[in-house]
């Protein structure tokens, strides 16, 4: 292994996963990957390298033979075909695109549904795909989850980088306070879906999960769970964004996905005013 290769890997100790697995009986085998989940190195039970991998942006290999097994962000190779199995539907490395159409179903107005085909919005360092339906961040699921929510692609736009929360509506926030997926399942669960216009609490007139229509916007024809899914994406980003910018502190996941909730439900102004930011010395 090169002298370069080996620094990499010593470098990226902090971030890699290691992963123990049973190679056959009696034998063990360590894998190390980067923080996609991609095999770069294999080691034996003494620690010493017996295998090393390398691969383009898109996954086609750079080094070493294709492993029989977990390859390319983790998902298992095809030696015979040369494709790449992601539970949803096979990729392929050699050109970095899907051999079908996402499965999930587009949404209006987005530009990354003008190709169906097209993996990780096509930005394959930053961004990679769990299981062949929607984008993640450096390892991490988007804050939107097009699995159930709505489309990729919408998914996609959200994802900029493992360390940014930056989505459409508000940009890079100054802190990393982001919702959680669980943060973002209770919104989901406590708000409901409804493709008809309704008035909440306060009489406001709001459609798909709690999203409050504003002024232009037409949903005299009601709406489908994919334009709901991406509203929610809008908001709970702006929401995110608002917490950031009253919140000077790095807080819990726990506290973090509460501030974002109470923000999604009551709003950047009574957020700005609530005793929660004084009570709990946020700022």
């Amino acid at each position: 292994m090169s002298r370069v290769r080996r620094r990499l890997l010593e470098a990226m100790g902090g971030l890699m996963v290691l992963m123990a697995t049973a190679a056959h009986a009696g034998s063990v085998t360590y894998v190390y990957t980067d923080p996609q989940g991609t095999p770069l190195a294999e080691a034996d039970a003494s620690g010493n390298i017996t295998a090393t991998y390398d691969y383009a942006p898109y996954g086609s290999q750079a080094l070493g033979s294709p492993p029989n097994g977990p390859g390319y962000t983790g998902h298992v190779n095809d030696p015979d075909t040369g494709l790449v199995y992601m539970q949803a539907r096979y990729y392929d490395p050699s050109v970095g695109r899907f051999v079908s159409t996402d499965p999930v179903e587009p949404s209006a107005g987005n530009p990354f549904n003008f190709n169906r085909f097209a993996y990780a919005n096509n930005s394959p360092i930053d961004n990679m795909d769990p299981d062949g339906r929607f984008s993640s961040c450096g390892g991490s699921y988007c804050t939107y989850r097009g699995s159930s929510l709505g489309s990729s692609s919408a998914c996609e736009q959200t994802c900029v980088n493992p360390n940014s929360s930056k989505r459409r509506s508000g940009g890079k926030p100054k802190n990393k306070n982001t919702l959680s997926q669980k943060g973002l399942e209770f919104i989901e669960k406590h708000e409901g879906y409804r493709d008809k216009t309704y008035k909440d609490t306060a009489g406001n007139p709001t459609i798909g999960y709690g999203h409050l229509i504003k002024s232009g916007e037409d949903f005299s024809k009601g709406t489908t769970k994919t334009k709901a899914g991406d509203l929610l994406s809008q908001d709970t980003g702006t929401a995110v964004n608002i917490v950031n910018s009253k919140v000077t502190v790095k807080l819990s996941q726990t506290q973090s996905d509460a501030l974002v909730d109470f923000t999604y439900n009551e709003g950047s102004g009574n957020f700005g005013k609530s005793a929660l930011l004084k009570k709990h010395q946020y700022r």
